[in-house]
């Protein structure tokens, strides 16, 4: 309608012209989220996909879902706040997809994510948030910050596991 059409795109309210008044709220048809990652713990090399550590633990009875984890997008400029942060499904083939707020387009933030009893791991470079986003962090060492990952098979790279206390070391506390 035209009164939708104003409220979307009007230069001085409109929710997606004017970025002061986009709504943290606003998910639906916002920013669609892919990221891919693996865990070293759950990692089989044999289907070459995460085991379903859920359904392993008796939640839920998807074979397709893995595992949850949570993704925080930080600031590029020190000292990295959190501008928003989400948990998400993660499934078995590494993939994390889900929605974002429309409040976020248009921000460079770096990807972090952190897992139960996973060595916090973060984008290698700080991205900018746009209405579809799509970052693979399996393909190569340098697309973690540090090349903080564990290479296992065929240019497959995966987050640490083992920092059961979260304390951003692996070692024998964990």
């Amino acid at each position: 309608t035209t009164y939708g059409q104003e409220i979307l795109n009007n230069s001085s309210f409109g929710l997606l012209t004017n970025p002061p008044s986009k709504s943290m709220y606003l998910e639906h048809d916002a920013c669609k989220i892919s990221i891919r990652a693996f865990h070293e713990g759950l990692y089989n090399s044999v289907d070459h996909k995460m085991n379903t550590a859920l359904l392993n633990s008796g939640i839920g009875t998807s074979t397709l879902l893995a595992d949850s984890i949570t993704l925080h997008l930080k600031a590029n400029t020190s000292p990295y706040q959190t501008i928003y942060s989400k948990k998400l499904a993660w499934q078995a083939n590494g993939w994390m997809d889900d929605w974002l707020p429309l409040g976020i387009t248009g921000t460079n933030s770096f990807y972090a994510l952190y897992h139960r009893n996973g060595l916090e791991t973060w984008s290698s470079s700080a991205q900018q948030v746009r209405t579809t986003l799509r970052y693979d962090f399996t393909s190569n060492a340098n697309k973690a910050m540090g090349n903080n990952q564990i290479y296992l098979e065929n240019n497959v790279y995966d987050m640490y596991s083992g920092d059961v206390n979260q304390d951003d070391v692996i070692d024998v506390f964990d």
